[in-house]
Formats: structure tokens, C-alpha cells, sequence
């Protein structure tokens, strides 16, 4: 219980920041200046030392770390940019150079992955090649599935990017295949490192990209230490699977805290016994981009047992590129303009275990995305009302407008339609409009699930209020730690105070610091005792309500007994939970639970802040 860490950041054995004494009861996040790392591409190392009460060592950690500026084709959203635009790839995975790239075009491609090659010269060629052709380029850089940095590739590498790195076509380099997976030869052992750190001190421009795999979900945050974009490659391998694609983007963003592009290939071939048909392409499609993805490819459109250089004819195997011809021509330009553009005004995205949907506003015709994401035909009734309730639709009728074969509906109200097992339709919906003045693009991709606190989450980051994670991601279902929430609610009740020294584990440059210290001298933030905050930890929703009814003064209670863990309640938090419930800030949970010891999601605490507002 008195043991603490000693964090400090050294230039060889010169410290350049360091922090001590960090309570060593918990997992502990150390938040450091960046700053401190003052030379661009130089090695620092990070010593973390765990210590007992009379300061001797217990244990000690390092790490090498290295500063490097995102690539200046990069937006703060981790977005491609080309021209000045957000750039969306759609891959042809691993395609040969030598096919008909008109056709391949055809179907929505605008990205080649060039060949794995060790021949510079070849890499400028197969640029000039596509660029011609209005294509750009990922270049591939692994022979003989060796990373870049590999030994028996990196003289090659820094020819290759010192040659191409300012070619137009290029935007990008495919620096492995599935690292963490063909773990032989040392792959992985310091040679992604090699690779970043080669290819960033010639070229700040483009970011390096590789592709992994969901099987290792587990290190996909170490994986993206060593990429700026990163594939991953969740094949369904059956029908009953599709919803796979959702599922592994959503866990990838995650694990950067949304600041990485995830590119998602699809099944586009027979693997594991299943051959995708056309609407099975198009559902991959869609589940990707309904989970968060920032751009599509395919792999690999012919048998599995087909060499390499037959990938990607155009034969129509099941219908698939009938399926991928029909979308990129008739849905892929709303899609892009929906999930990555922001141009249309969202009434509604909704996303559950069973079904997924989006009621959208192009022009002054509304559509309707659904996909039945069981595995069994059923009945999906949606009501065609905004998420906020202030915007509905009357009397209307929908043509589906995909090749799904969905049949036509018509209604008042209510959307009610039966589709098969696995499969996605949209709708064009014909109606008189209502006013839709007060609706806008759906500003945050992951908001889908929280949509009882959209309303909330975009008023009080539109007002600077509350920090978002970038303009594409709010994280909701995050746990927020004591320091955000500090920010959060002096933020929302405007809270000033002059004077006055922070908690000893606040560092200065935090972007907490300066409303913890607000929050201290109000006498709202008490700590944890011994001078200490634990900002980085998170907080319960019991300490959560007490901190806030602490703010505001209150003293009605509610009759907690309407709660069946009511009796989990902290003695020390009992009355400030009442107040809470008795002042509406606080309305438990559909279950009839309020949760007391539970963590506090970043979009329940942005509920009870728009609460606080609203009063």
C-alpha cells in the first residue's frame, strides 16, 4: 500500500522529465510533455522504477521511445489526404499490375498494393504505370514476407523512398503482411521499429501501413505503435459470420483511441468452404463502414488455390462482381458521402445485436439503410422519427433502390419490412418532408450505439464544452477518468478560481491540469488523500454524484429503494445519490439498477452535463 513509481525520460543518462511518487495500488498512466523528447527521431528511453517506502528498488521497466511528426498526409483524424481532401482507398488487395485496370476500376477502385518487389526502378515504374491510369498507390515493400527493416530489404527500402517518395501516385507504404502472425526469423523483434524509423527519416509525407490480422486482436494497440494506417483482414469464412467486419473495425479503432485509419479487406474469394455471393460483398461492405471504416478493400477475387498472379480477373464467381459492379455504381457515392464526407443530415443511426440502420436526408428525399444482422429472416419495424424526437415522418412509401431484391413498403410513421437472414437494402423513401432545419450530418462515426446521448455529445462539444477525441470520434463508451471529468463539469458549470497549487499528480501541461486546480480551489475535488488526484484513473458513478451534488449544493433526496442495487450504495455517497436522483440529473438505468460501483461511461457523463445545462 506505500509503494510508488518513479517515472523519468532520459537522453542517454541525462533526465529530461521525470515525475515521482505515483501511488502504486493500481495499473498507473503515466501522461508526459512530449516536448521532452527534443530531438525528432532520437532515442529516449522511458525507465518506470517501482518502489517501497524507504525508496529502494523493487522493480524496474524500460522502454525505447522515439518522436515523430504524423505524416504530413494525414489529417488529426488519421484520414488520408490528397489535395487537400480526405482521400478514401478502396483496395484491390495484392492485385497484378497486368490486368485490365480499367475493369478493375470499374468497380470502385481507386488504390492499387503494387507488387512486393526489391527493385526501386520497378516501384517507379509501376507508379508512372498507375498514375497514368488515375490510381494511387500503396506501395508494397516485403519480399519474401520480410518487413522493410528486415536486413535482407532495408538497403533496398531506403533506395526505394529516397526515389519515389514524391511521386503524385504514392500515398502510402505496405511494409508487412500479417507481422504478428508470420512471427519467424525475429519478424517482429525490433524490425517493424527498423522499418518505421527508416522509412519516417526519409520521408515526413506518406504513412506506413501494414496489414494484420484479427487473430491477434490482442496486440493490435502494440501493432499500431509501428503504423500510421493500419489493414486488418477479418474474413467471415460463412454467411452466419458477416457481421465480423463491424465488429473487428470498431476493435481496432478502439485500440488506437480512434487516432489510426483502419482499412478492412473483405471475403472476396472461396475460403473456409465459402464462396460470398454478390449481396454477401455488398453486406461486408456495409458492416465495415457501419463499424467505423475509413476506407475498403478486397482480397482476392478467384480461388484461393489460384496462384498469385491470376488474383483479381474479372470472372463473376457467385455473382461477386456483379454485387461489387452494382454497388460502386449505384451505392458506393452515398456511402462515401454518408460515413466519410458528412454531406448528408442523419435522423437517426442505430446499430443492435439484431439490426442496423440509418435514416438520412439527400437532398429533400429521405433514405433508409437496414441490414438484418441475424442469421434467421425476420420482421424489422423502425420508427421514422429523428434521434432527439423532433422530426418525424407521416404518411410515406419506399422503393429499395439496391440489387438486394427487398420488396417495396409503404406505412405511416413506421418503417415494417421482412428481409432474409444477412442482408442489407436501401431505401429511397417517398413523403412529404418535415422542417429538418435543426438536424445535421452525424458528426461522431461512433456514436451509433449511444444514440440516447447524441444530442448531448454534439451540444456541448459544438460549444467547446466537453473534448471530443477528434471531429470523428467521441469514444461514448470509454470510462471517463477523473481527469476528464474534472474538465467536464468545471467546464459546464463555469467554474474560476485564482491561486491556489494543484494536486501533486497533475502534471502542469495536462489538458486537465488547469480545471483540476479550478476544481481544488472551489473546494469541489477533494483527491484521493495524500495530496494525490489520480487523474488518469476512472471514476465511479457513485463518486461521480458525489462530486457533483458536492458543486452544486443540493439537499432534496430521493427514495433510493426504487433501485435493486440501491444497497450497494457507499455509505459516504448515500445522500449525495439521492440528491442526484431527487434533482433529475441522474435516472438510472432500464433495468431498474442505478450502478453505483460501476465506472462512468465519457457519454453518461455527458448526459448529466447537458442535465446540468438544461436546468
Amino acid at each position: 500500500g506505500e509503494d510508488y513509481y518513479d517515472f523519468t525520460i532520459l537522453d542517454g543518462e541525462t533526465v529530461v522529465a521525470s515525475h515521482p511518487g505515483f501511488p502504486a495500488d493500481q495499473i498507473t498512466t503515466y501522461v508526459f510533455d512530449t516536448s521532452a523528447l527534443a530531438e525528432k527521431g532520437k532515442a529516449y528511453t522511458l525507465r518506470g522504477e517501482l518502489k517501497n517506502q524507504a525508496g529502494e528498488i523493487i522493480d524496474t521497466a524500460e522502454e525505447t521511445i522515439y518522436r515523430y511528426d504524423k505524416p504530413s498526409n494525414l489529417n488529426d483524424n488519421g484520414e488520408i489526404v490528397v489535395d487537400g481532401q480526405v482521400f478514401t482507398p478502396v483496395i484491390p488487395y495484392h492485385t497484378n499490375i497486368t490486368l485490365d485496370i480499367p475493369t478493375v476500376k470499374s468497380v470502385g477502385s481507386n488504390t492499387y498494393t503494387t507488387a512486393i518487389g526489391n527493385d526501386a526502378q520497378g516501384h517507379l515504374k509501376d507508379l508512372d504505370t498507375l498514375h497514368e491510369q488515375g490510381l494511387k498507390v500503396i506501395l508494397g515493400m516485403y519480399p519474401d514476407m520480410k518487413p522493410a527493416g528486415h536486413s535482407a530489404n532495408i538497403q533496398n527500402t531506403i533506395e526505394t523512398v529516397t526515389l519515389v517518395k514524391d511521386h503524385p501516385a504514392l500515398i502510402g507504404y505496405l511494409v508487412m503482411d500479417e507481422p504478428y502472425l508470420h512471427d519467424t526469423n525475429d519478424i517482429t523483434s525490433g524490425h517493424l521499429e527498423v522499418t518505421y524509423k527508416t522509412i519516417k527519416d526519409i520521408d515526413e509525407k506518406h504513412p506506413i501501413i501494414f496489414c494484420e490480422t484479427p487473430y491477434n486482436r490482442g496486440i493490435w494497440k502494440e501493432a499500431q505503435k509501428y503504423c500510421d494506417v493500419f489493414i486488418i483482414d477479418p474474413y467471415p469464412q460463412s454467411k452466419q459470420n458477416l457481421n465480423y467486419l463491424e465488429e473487428c473495425v470498431r476493435l481496432a479503432k478502439e485500440a488506437s483511441d480512434y487516432e489510426t485509419a483502419v482499412v478492412p479487406l473483405t471475403q472476396a474469394f472461396d475460403w473456409m468452404g465459402y464462396l460470398p455471393t454478390g449481396n454477401d460483398l455488398r453486406y461486408q461492405i456495409y458492416s465495415a463502414y457501419f463499424g467505423g471504416a475509413d476506407g475498403i478493400g478486397h482480397f482476392r477475387f478467384r480461388s484461393w488455390a489460384e496462384p498469385f498472379n491470376h488474383l483479381w480477373t474479372y470472372t463473376d464467381e457467385d455473382g461477386m462482381w456483379t454485387g461489387l459492379s452494382s454497388y460502386a455504381q449505384n451505392e458506393e457515392a452515398d456511402v462515401l458521402n454518408l460515413f466519410i464526407y458528412d454531406k448528408y443530415p442523419v435522423l437517426d443511426f442505430v446499430i443492435t445485436e439484431d439490426v442496423g440502420y440509418i435514416l438520412y436526408v439527400k437532398g429533400n428525399t429521405p433514405y433508409l439503410i437496414v441490414m438484418n444482422k441475424k442469421n434467421e429472416a425476420q420482421k424489422i419495424s423502425i420508427p421514422l422519427t429523428s434521434y432527439n424526437g423532433k422530426v418525424s415522418i407521416g404518411d410515406f412509401s419506399a422503393a429499395c433502390v439496391d440489387m438486394s431484391g427487398a420488396p417495396a413498403v409503404s406505412g405511416n410513421g413506421t418503417f415494417e419490412v421482412e428481409l432474409p437472414d444477412k442482408t442489407v437494402a436501401k431505401y429511397e423513401i417517398k413523403t412529404t418532408l418535415p422542417d429538418i432545419s435543426g438536424i445535421t450530418a452525424m458528426r461522431f462515426r461512433d456514436m451509433y450505439r449511444h444514440n440516447w446521448a447524441r444530442e448531448a455529445v454534439e451540444t456541448l462539444t459544438a460549444s467547446g464544452t466537453i473534448p471530443a477525441v477528434n471531429e470523428n470520434a467521441f469514444m461514448p463508451g470509454k470510462n471517463i477518468t477523473r481527469g476528464e471529468f474534472a474538465m467536464y463539469l468545471v467546464n459546464t458549470l463555469g467554474l474560476t478560481a485564482e491561486g491556489g497549487e494543484n494536486f501533486k499528480d497533475v502534471e502542469p501541461y495536462a489538458e486537465y491540469a488547469e480545471a483540476v486546480r479550478i476544481g481544488k480551489a472551489c473546494g469541489v475535488l477533494n483527491g484521493v488523500g495524500n495530496n494525490s488526484y489520480r487523474p488518469e484513473a476512472e471514476i465511479t458513478r457513485q463518486d461521480f454524484m458525489t462530486i457533483v451534488a458536492r458543486a452544486l449544493k443540493l439537499s432534496e433526496k430521493a427514495d433510493l429503494t426504487q433501485f435493486s442495487d440501491a444497497g450497494q450504495i457507499a455509505d459516504y455517497a448515500r445522500d449525495t445519490v439521492a440528491q442526484m436522483v431527487q434533482a433529475g440529473y441522474v435516472k438510472g438505468n432500464a433495468d431498474g439498477t442505478i450502478n453505483p460501483r460501476g465506472n462512468t461511461t465519457r457519454a453518461e457523463a455527458a448526459m448529466i452535463m447537458y442535465r446540468l445545462i438544461q436546468k
